[in-house]
């Protein structure tokens, strides 16, 4: 079994439980508000900010996500919505993140978050029609990475797939994968 099939299956119920999450039902729903979309991307920005600043510093690391990085689309959204530099750099961050120490933990950790770069398709198209934003202004991350989204999760699945099944990478990425689908899914739900 492949990597990506392995994280898949150890990771579905999962991927469902944070679907659930009254924040993540939120984007998808015509009574979201303004202030609701902001406080999500708030959310999304204090849990993923502190990981990419974790991945960066990593040398052989830092390569994997140069291209994947979101904590500027995130902080991009959060300024064109009205938010200061200030008040973003002063957003409450998550303490409890996942072990990003090598490159299975990190594998493990993208897989996740570029996973949800093809739910951020559908949630686009729901935010410019409810709230009126684009992804020019308001929605480059749930855009990611527009019409190459596809071929971005693809990419990153082969990348996936070259390595040895058997390897410790595998088991690191498995374990990050379910680490960062619980805490990303706890921190949505604390306010």
């Amino acid at each position: 079994m492949t990597i990506h099939s392995s994280l898949k299956l150890a990771t579905h119920s999962l991927h469902r439980k944070i679907e659930k999450n009254p924040l993540i039902k939120k984007l998808t729903s015509k009574q979201i508000q303004l202030s609701e979309y902001i406080l999500l991307l708030k959310k999304f920005y204090g849990f993923i900010a502190p990981c990419e600043a974790i991945i960066t510093r990593q040398p052989e690391s830092g390569r994997i996500i140069s291209t994947r990085n979101k904590t500027p689309l995130l902080y991009n959204d959060l300024i064109t919505l009205g938010l200061t530099s200030k008040e973003v750099s002063q957003i409450p961050v998550c303490q409890n993140l996942p072990e990003l120490l090598n490159r299975g933990n990190v594998l493990g950790y993208l897989y996740v978050i570029e996973g949800s770069t093809l739910g951020g398709q559908i949630i686009t198209r729901f935010i410019q029609d409810n709230l009126s934003l684009t992804p020019e202004v308001g929605i480059r991350y749930f855009h990611g990475y527009g019409k190459e989204t596809r071929w971005k999760w693809q990419t990153f699945c082969d990348t996936l797939d070259m390595i040895d099944e058997n390897s410790s990478v595998k088991t690191d990425a498995i374990t990050t994968a379910i680490a960062t689908f619980n805490l990303l899914n706890q921190w949505l739900g604390s306010h």
